[in-house]
């Protein structure tokens, strides 16, 4: 899993990657992986801060959404794009 930071720090993307391996965890001669891209971010509207230094003591109770972005995977010479 690769996570990064969005610009505005409220949510991560996320590629996690599956591979093929054979007996001796080794990828497999012929291609036989699959990547998921992920998009975590909090839903909703941010709570509101009512002085300058309570912004740290207001919690965040949004829920988190986990939105698919893209899947991608490749079965011996055949890659295949999923949006």
């Amino acid at each position: 899993m690769t996570p990064s930071r969005h610009k505005d720090d409220d949510g991560v993307k996320v590629t996690i990657r599956l591979v093929a391996l054979d007996e001796q965890e080794t990828e497999l001669a012929s291609p036989n992986e699959q990547t998921t891209y992920l998009d975590i971010v909090k839903f909703g509207a941010k709570p509101e801060v009512k002085e300058e230094g309570e912004k740290d003591k207001v919690e965040d109770s949004r829920p988190w959404v986990v939105k698919v972005v893209k899947r991608e995977a490749t079965v011996g010479a055949f890659p295949s794009i999923c949006a």
